[in-house]
């Protein structure tokens, strides 16, 4: 049973193709810039200690219609030495929060 061109997830039931991951890190531990792909939405749970968490989305003062920041598409990356330098000013806004045991973002 899929739940691709169903009539809904109603009249499928549950979802059988979700994806699920759980990470485990020790103090101190970084995962580096990265997009999930796929389509696929992140959320997180945090069990113990605390994580600081940042999110960045396209920044909202460049016209309308621009690729650049736009995560759907490869063009949303500045160019590679921007990126090591972390300088994704007209691309990307960043947004971050302090995650603790129990919350879910």
């Amino acid at each position: 049973m899929y739940t691709w061109g169903g009539a809904g997830l109603r009249a499928v039931g549950h979802p059988i193709e979700d994806t699920n991951w759980a990470t485990v890190a020790t103090k101190g531990a970084t995962t580096w810039f990265h997009m999930d792909g796929d389509g696929l939405a992140t959320s997180t749970q945090l069990l113990t200690g605390k994580k600081y968490w940042v999110a960045f989305y396209q920044d909202p003062k460049l016209p309308k219609g621009d690729v650049k920041g736009d995560v759907s598409g490869i063009e949303c990356w500045p160019p590679y030495d921007k990126v090591q330098k972390h300088d994704f000013r007209h691309y990307l806004v960043a947004e971050a929060i302090v995650l603790s045991p129990r919350d879910m973002l």
